[in-house]
């Protein structure tokens, strides 16, 4: 029933106006699956010097491990963002994820492409896996965001999605929290599915997350990813959150 749902919608869509899923103002056919250009333009990009492994702001030319990465390295190689996690993208992220608005899930999904083409080339990887949610999130939710933004991904490449990952402890909120109560947050929240060590032995995962502030969810992620055998694992996300206390 949800196949032939979707089959009604995306005919449905053929004789509708094609408009931004931000603002449901009028665009083009050729922006389709994007925002228009006035939501894209409320969007800040991260730029500037970034720490070469976890992918924080850091000052001057940039370094290839930040102060925390050296103190405490995370299990991912690296970690790229396509911009800040404020204004307007912050609300796009908030609206996909709480009143459940799936239509944003294609154009942040683009921003995670952008962020592939010039940080993390997708002909790098064998498999794309997406950051799990508690089945009791959900079941609450409907949906996993993270699982709705590395199909476009993996689609455009042809590469496979693997959700060997599972989040097996209910973790509070992460907001407000310093680095190291993130961490402990975290510890023990996931694990594999059976199997996933031959899936995963020698791969290349590409690890997708909406939001990434210290990295702590996609370091456990990593971790656990690269017990079964992954040979490299890369964690790109739509936006990346200041910490309150980076320390």
């Amino acid at each position: 029933m949800r196949a032939l749902a979707d089959l009604a919608t995306a005919a449905l869509g053929l004789f509708l106006p094609l408009a931004c899923p931000g603002c449901d103002a009028p665009m083009d056919e050729v922006r389709r699956g994007r925002l228009c250009d006035a939501c894209e333009g409320r969007l800040v990009r991260l730029g500037g010097a970034l720490c070469g492994r976890c992918g924080v702001p850091v000052p001057g030319e940039g370094l290839p491990e930040c102060p925390s990465c050296r103190l405490q390295p995370p299990a991912f190689d690296r970690a790229r963002a396509w911009g800040r996690y404020e204004g307007g993208l912050r609300d796009l992220i908030r609206r996909l994820k709480y009143p459940g608005r799936r239509d944003l899930a294609p154009p942040l999904a683009a921003l995670l492409l952008d962020v592939a083409e010039t940080e993390l080339p997708l002909d790098r990887y064998d498999v794309v896996t997406p950051v799990p949610l508690h089945p009791d999130r959900l079941a609450e939710r409907g949906f996993n965001q993270s699982g709705l933004l590395c199909r476009p991904v993996a689609a455009s490449a042809g590469l496979p999605v693997h959700r060997d990952l599972v989040r097996v402890l209910p973790t509070g909120s992460q907001v407000g929290l310093p680095a190291e109560a993130r961490r402990g947050n975290v510890a023990g929240a996931f694990a594999l599915r059976r199997g996933a060590e031959g899936r995963m032995r020698g791969a290349a995962v590409l690890l997708v997350d909406d939001v990434v502030t210290t990295g702590a969810t996609g370091s456990a992620c990593a971790a656990l990813l690269k017990e079964a055998g992954a040979s490299r694992v890369d964690l790109i996300s739509v936006a990346r959150a200041e910490p309150r206390d980076p320390t």
